[in-house]
């Protein structure tokens, strides 16, 4: 079994993505490295990452690893498979697995290994990290799992193994397939993807009356033949859903979707001298995808199209000033039209259906200008706006990174220490952001701000590391389940078969003291109804404030509720 002994043996001499770091008063390293997949033989750096990610068959057989080469992997699948046939094949035979638990003794660094045996494949993840509970660890490995299905299918992978119990599934993974599971498992170990860690997909906000009526023109475009058909934006932003009255689609499955169009470079290519990758706007693209969660068995048929609304000849024909003084990202401006057929012969069609929604949001006057202000205009959501008027005050004076907050310094890195926004006379003057996600709606908003870039990956891995925190400790779970102690506690194996519990807060507040520049950050998460509410803040900020302000943002969500958040979308 892989101990923490082995692991702290094999990188003592090894620099780490950790090792030049000073260690500060907050629970979480801010300027820590972000973490790629590769496959390098050096078995220090292997053991050096923060966290891995397994797939092998219930044979023992190698599938796909985040991290190491292949001649690694090997070795260490035999081990997983052997811990999963230990306890799964023992004279308990009715528990597998779960967990096992100890600490680095060198570091006292806590090391889950979690396990999930969908033979026939097991998955299993390594995290370093007192963070990441069980659950969410479990739900990372459902979610790669899912993904498999999506590929393949459950009836065709349960087919191939039930025929062939050596076999190997890398054969049958394409090159989209294991960027798709790369961009995945980086999301999950660097805290990237906003829907994941938020638990709910963004939506593009729009005035109720112009979604109504482009959801009024989409049912012009119903067929026998469609079944789902999605209109979003940039970021993964959803901006309109057609669907049957008695279907919905589920968020896990959508997640899938986003994580293969968004985060790989399949529909992308060059468009420029830098070679940076542009999705295509002058293709239609048909791919196959089985949607787990709605049909494990088998595929829809996937229609695929991205237009460019930023256009002269459109600005002059809905009489918008250019943009060009603001140095928009191509992709910024592009939206994606995905339709979905359960029949492999209806294309042609869907590309007519596909072309004729284009029609309707390029040149419907409304329509176009509504989409185009929530890209680029007023009808983006900025924290800025919504803290009051002593935010509107500082916004021509940040604009062009005039100043920025220490903490905010620490998020973008590079940017040198300047004056401190929390001098201020209103209560949230120390407000640096806040996120909303609705239970009823399962979908979230993750706001701009004028003080940093939110799309910068290591900015928002940041915030959401605090995020995923306040999460945590907003919903409290405790699990009893069967467990077996070893070492004096300092190993624990957790199997199937306890009876779980739970409990939750309403209200939590945490402020954590940070050495290096002197000041307090603060985190608040609250339940308000059907809204969860976390804010992060800096300075004199106490928890009293951090309520007032979360009572103003639901305040502003419910009063904007139809406009950022998608009810039930065009039902035909």
């Amino acid at each position: 079994i892989i101990t923490a002994a082995n692991i702290t043996d094999d990188v003592e001499n090894e620099p780490t993505a950790n090792s030049d770091l000073k260690e500060t008063g907050f629970p979480f390293v801010l300027n820590e490295c972000l973490e790629y997949s590769d496959d390098s033989d050096n078995i220090s750096k292997f053991f050096g990452n923060r966290q891995h990610f397994f797939m092998l068959s219930s044979a023992g057989k190698p599938i796909y690893c985040m991290h190491g080469s292949y001649d690694i992997f090997v070795v260490y699948s035999g081990v997983i498979q052997t811990i999963v046939s230990f306890y799964k094949y023992s004279s308990n035979g009715s528990k597998s697995v779960k967990i096992i638990e100890c600490k680095d003794k060198k570091t006292g660094q806590p090391i889950k290994f979690v396990f999930l045996d969908k033979s026939p494949i097991i998955l299993m993840t390594i995290v370093r990290s007192n963070q990441s509970t069980y659950i969410e660890l479990e739900q990372q490995l459902d979610f790669i799992y899912s993904f498999i299905l999506s590929a393949l299918s459950k009836p065709y992978i349960d087919k191939l193994f039930g025929k062939y119990a050596n076999f190997d599934l890398r054969n049958l993974l394409g090159k989209t397939d294991v960027l798709t599971l790369d961009s995945i498992c980086e999301g999950f170990a660097n805290n990237l993807n906003v829907s994941q860690v938020l638990g709910g997909l963004q939506c593009l906000r729009m005035h109720l009356s112009i979604r109504s009526r482009l959801e009024r023109k989409l049912m012009n475009y119903r067929s026998e033949n469609l079944l789902y058909g999605l209109i979003v934006g940039p970021n993964e932003k959803l901006i309109s859903i057609m669907r049957p009255k008695r279907h919905t689609l589920h968020t896990s499955d959508l997640m899938i979707l986003f994580e293969m169009i968004f985060n790989t470079n399949t529909f992308k290519t060059k468009s420029d001298d830098k070679g940076q990758l542009k999705f295509i706007t002058s293709e239609t693209f048909w791919v196959p995808i089985c949607l787990p969660k709605f049909n494990s068995s088998g595929h829809l048929y996937n229609l695929i199209q991205f237009h460019q609304l930023k256009d002269e000849r459109l600005f002059k024909l809905h009489d918008i000033k250019d943009t060009d003084d603001l140095h928009l990202d191509e992709d910024s401006t592009k939206i994606g039209i995905i339709l979905m057929s359960p029949y492999k012969d209806t294309f042609n069609e869907m590309r007519k259906i596909s072309n004729e929604i284009a029609k309707t949001i390029l040149f419907d006057h409304k329509i176009y200008r509504n989409i185009w202000s929530s890209l680029v205009g007023n009808g983006r959501i900025v924290v800025d706006k919504i803290i009051g008027d002593k935010g509107n005050e500082c916004k021509e004076n940040v604009q062009g990174s005039t100043a920025f907050s220490s903490f905010i310094n620490k998020l973008s890195l590079n940017s040198p220490k300047q004056k401190n926004l929390s001098d201020g006379t209103e209560p949230w003057s120390g407000i640096l952001h806040f996120a909303v996600r609705s239970k009823r709606s399962v979908q979230c908003i993750f706001p701009e701000s004028v003080y940093f870039d939110i799309n910068d990956e290591k900015v928002r891995r940041n915030l959401l590391n605090v995020y995923k925190y306040l999460r945590h400790r907003l919903h409290v779970v405790w699990t009893d389940t069967a467990c077996l102690d070893f070492s004096e506690g300092s190993e624990k194996i957790v199997l199937d078969g306890g009876e779980a519990a739970g409990g939750s807060n309403t209200v939590i507040y945490e402020d954590w003291y940070d050495e290096i520049n002197a000041e307090k950050i603060l985190g608040f998460g609250c339940k308000f109804g059907t809204y969860e509410v976390f804010i992060i803040g800096k300075g004199t900020v106490t928890e009293s404030d951090m309520l007032a302000y979360g009572l103003k943002v639901v305040k502003w969500v419910r009063k904007q509720d139809s406009r950022i958040f998608i009810s039930t979308g065009c039902i035909f």
